[in-house]
């Protein structure tokens, strides 16, 4: 880990060294404040280029007051309505919002098939073929996401070969659920087939009313099955009416930024790849924030049917890291809502 962060260290620091930047002085004491004043984290800093001569860290919502707000405007007594997976889809099911299907509760003591509302054996699991994702049901941000397929009797977990046994005892005292994959619209497996790009919508409530507040597109690229950032995947800022902008970026935890102009794999343009079902996209997240008073703002995963959107999480938010990578700073437009929530 650390031999990682070293390395990431240096990578930045090699960028650093290409740009007009201030003075080395003056950049190791923004590093102080930013990271022990602000609590803000070194890869941050050098995400945001804070370190380029025009970049101030006041034009940006630091961790410790974005921390602070999100206290004071979001009730942490209801987060649980969100984080918990099978929850929330009963939510959603129960008001008319399409999500995906979901088809077994999975633990250590036994599989719950959600259709008869039956523990079953796994015999009988394996009898029925399928292909669709099995997540634990209080996790976030990517981790702990399996895709699951089962054919001819036989269970594939990420495309390996697992015995059922052994994945319920590795899940330990963990609760995953499972749900059939959703099939992707056309346009969207164009840009990457290999996961659901999913839009992340922010919407904020202002007094009566529900406010888009910012949204990226999240793709896949490498093969991989989830398009979380953390995984080395793609974000790109979304402009108006679903048109992508012209530079995409892609990091993991431990990988400085890079710049791209186009998917590595399919070579798909995104300055020329509008979203299809934008607006009925934005139309959907606020009206699902209706449903959710006891939230100031909320993060939404959307992926893109053939049919139209379909949602697929609600998250809390705990920072304002990939929005202000791709649009720079946001502290008067965030505080503009934050200072006066109505």
């Amino acid at each position: 880990m650390l031999k990682r962060k070293l390395q990431k260290g240096r990578e930045h620091f090699k960028i650093l060294s290409q740009t007009a930047h201030k003075t080395y002085v003056l950049i190791f004491f923004e590093m102080i404040y930013w990271m022990f004043v602000l609590k803000g984290r070194f890869s941050f800093y050098m995400d945001y280029k804070l370190y380029l001569k025009k970049r101030r860290i006041s034009d940006y919502v630091a961790p410790r007051e974005f921390r602070r707000i999100e206290k004071r405007l979001n009730s942490p007594e209801y987060y649980s309505i969100l984080e918990d997976k099978y929850f929330f889809s009963k939510v959603l099911e129960g008001n008319g919002f399409r999500s995906p299907k979901n088809l077994y509760l999975i633990n250590s003591t036994g599989i719950y098939n959600l259709e008869s509302r039956k523990y079953i054996d796994e015999g009988e699991f394996l009898q029925r073929d399928l292909d669709g994702f099995c997540k634990i049901v209080n996790g976030y941000g990517g981790g702990m996401i399996y895709r699951i397929e089962v054919a001819g009797g036989k269970l594939m977990l990420n495309r390996e070969k697992k015995i059922l046994s052994d994945f319920r005892k590795d899940i330990g005292e963990g609760k995953y659920l499972v749900q059939e994959r959703i099939i992707q619209h056309p346009v969207m497996n164009d840009l990457n087939s290999s996961c659901v790009n999913t839009i992340r919508m922010l919407s904020i409530r202002k007094g009566q009313t529900i406010h888009l507040f910012q949204d990226y597109l999240r793709i896949g690229i490498n093969n991989n099955y989830v398009d979380n950032g953390m995984y080395g995947n793609i974000r790109i800022g979304i402009g108006e009416g679903g048109r992508l902008m012209d530079h995409a970026i892609s990091n993991g935890l431990d990988a400085p930024s890079v710049t791209m102009d186009r998917h590595p794999q399919t070579n798909v343009s995104f300055k020329d790849f509008t979203i299809p079902y934008y607006q009925e996209s934005v139309n959907m997240v606020k009206a699902l924030h209706e449903l959710y008073q006891q939230f100031y703002m909320i993060g939404w995963d959307i992926g893109i049917t053939p049919d139209g959107p379909i949602v697929i999480e609600g998250n809390n938010i705990t920072n304002l890291s990939s929005y202000q990578i791709l649009y720079g700073g946001m502290r008067s437009a965030f505080r503009e809502f934050a200072d006066s929530p109505g």
